[in-house]
Order: C-alpha cells, then structure tokens, then sequence
C-alpha cells in the first residue's frame, strides 16, 4: 500500500511537471510581434485636433488639479519624443506657447484659466471638483501638414495631473475635403 501511494504520487508529480513545462515552452496564444510597436506612445484612446492652415480650433479639456495659483509649477506644455514628453517647462502663472512647423499651441495662465473655469456653463464640472481650461491651435497659413503628439501637465501643490492629445495639420489640397 505504502509503495502504491509513493509510486501514485511520483507519477502524479511526473505529470504535473511534464504539463507545466510544455504549458511554459509553448507560444502563448498571443499575437508574437506587438501590433503598437510603432506607436510613440502606450496605445491609448487620445483627443485630436484636426486643423487646416489658416485656422484656429479650441480643445476644452478637464482636470481635478488645480488651474489657479498654487505652489505647483503650474501647466506645462511639450512634445512627445519616443513616446515621452520633451522636457516641457513648466510656466507658472503665465501662458505657454510652443512653437513648431506654423503650429502655434498655447495653454492658458493662471488668471485666464481660473476665470474661464469659473464661466457660469462649467458649474456642473465645479460640482464634481473638476476645472475646465482650453488649448488653443493656431495653424499658420503656411503651416506644414502633419501629426503632432502633445503632452501638457499641470504640477499643484495638490496633485500632478496630465494627459497627451495629438493635432492633424491636413494639406492645403485637402482643405476642401
């Protein structure tokens, strides 16, 4: 009786170890190459102005950090290269521009963006502690076609909130499409 239970539970073992080993050396039921390896960033689902040359469009975004003074760094505003943010500087009170390509992206200061998250059409979000700010896109008219990856952060004494967004400068052949 003593040598079958040992005899069981050697084969028992053998098993075991037999199918945790071909469970481990077979290819997972995956797909092998990574379908987001030529992303620049992680592939999440992101705003994205479309703009023509010689235009402005608005992006409304919202944040739970704070959009007025703090002892924070304030917003900051930069490009994603190799899917990280450029190293963005952070403005404080004033607004912030970046430039590139005839593509002028600025983001509120301070005062500008606590008075517009104080617009009386925002009161919803103020109910939910979220404050609304925009991101204005100036194309130039000669402003060159193509995709631009953005990051802007808001650093607060109560927290670092951020996001990414892209804007699609189309072809002045495309403008009437």
């Amino acid at each position: 009786m003593k040598i079958r239970s040992v005899f069981s539970f050697a084969i028992g073992s053998g098993l075991l170890l037999l199918t945790l080993n071909s469970a481990i050396s077979r290819p997972a039921n995956t797909i092998a190459a990574d379908p987001h390896a030529a992303f620049e960033a992680a592939p999440e689902i992101l705003p994205i102005v479309v703009i023509k040359p010689g235009e402005t469009q608005i992006l409304t975004l919202t944040t739970f950090c704070t959009v007025g003074g703090t002892r924070g760094g304030g917003f900051s505003l930069s490009e994603m290269i190799d899917g990280k943010p450029k190293s963005g500087e952070a403005k404080g009170g004033s607004s912030s521009l970046y430039r590139r390509d005839g593509i002028d992206i600025s983001i509120p200061g301070w005062t500008a963006a606590v008075e517009f998250s104080n617009l009386p059409k925002f009161a919803l979000l103020k109910e939910q502690n979220l404050q609304a700010f925009e991101v204005t896109v100036k194309a130039s008219a000669d402003a060159k076609p193509g995709l631009m990856n953005m990051h802007i952060a808001d650093s607060t004494c109560n927290g670092d909130c951020h996001t990414n967004f892209r804007i699609l400068v189309l072809a002045k052949q495309d403008e009437a499409k």
